[in-house]
């Protein structure tokens, strides 16, 4: 198992080979979730214990939108031998299953559209099982701070025209300085103007 770089954070590799009936395991696909590698049945018997049928029916209720007392009183097939306390349980290890499965989706999007997502990546976050799995990998594409005045001029290119004018150069025009495609406020160039004194 090799290692990968993500902004000078390491994470371990993990194999992208998965079979290909790995997110149907019993008669529907409504519990299956959309970004993860596992079923909510498989999360739900990792974290209780093994009844692995019974967990992937009642993830499927659960998903369906049923609530508790429906199935305590009629999927009793389900429920068996579990009480109100247990079914409490398993719904609330559902309900952080389907956010640990939104919040793998919405680090994928951004790694995305950093074009920083690749099949290690991607096969990472899938197989993530925590938040703070999924917080770890979030947390590598946090931009540094937001850029001063001074330094959001300069990317911008307007040092030299903010040069040309603290130095009394009265043939620079301002206004097509100013882009209006580009997020901002038009008086921007003044407060640049003033960082460069």
């Amino acid at each position: 198992m090799g290692k990968f770089s993500v902004n000078g954070v390491w994470f371990p590799s993990i194999s992208i080979a998965q079979p290909a009936d790995r997110f149907v395991k019993s008669g529907s696909n409504v519990a299956k979730p959309q970004n993860c590698f596992w079923t909510f049945g498989e999360y739900l018997e990792k974290n209780i214990g093994p009844k692995r049928c019974q967990w992937d029916r009642l993830s499927e209720l659960f998903a369906s939108g049923n609530s508790l007392p429906f199935i305590a009183r009629y999927r009793q097939e389900v429920v068996k031998e579990l009480d109100v306390d247990d079914l409490r349980y398993a719904q609330r290890l559902f309900e952080k299953a389907r956010d640990i499965d939104v919040k793998v989706g919405t680090v994928i999007k951004k790694f995305k559209e950093a074009n920083l997502l690749t099949e290690d990546i991607l096969c990472t976050l899938k197989s993530a099982i925590t938040v703070e799995e999924v917080t770890a990998f979030s947390d590598t594409l946090k931009t540094e701070a937001k850029h001063t005045l001074a330094q959001r001029a300069e990317i911008a290119g307007l040092r030299p025209p903010a040069l040309a004018i603290l130095n009394g150069n009265s043939d620079v025009n301002i206004m097509s300085l100013v882009n209006k495609n580009v997020k901002g406020k038009y008086g921007e160039f003044a407060m640049y103007i003033f960082c460069f004194v």
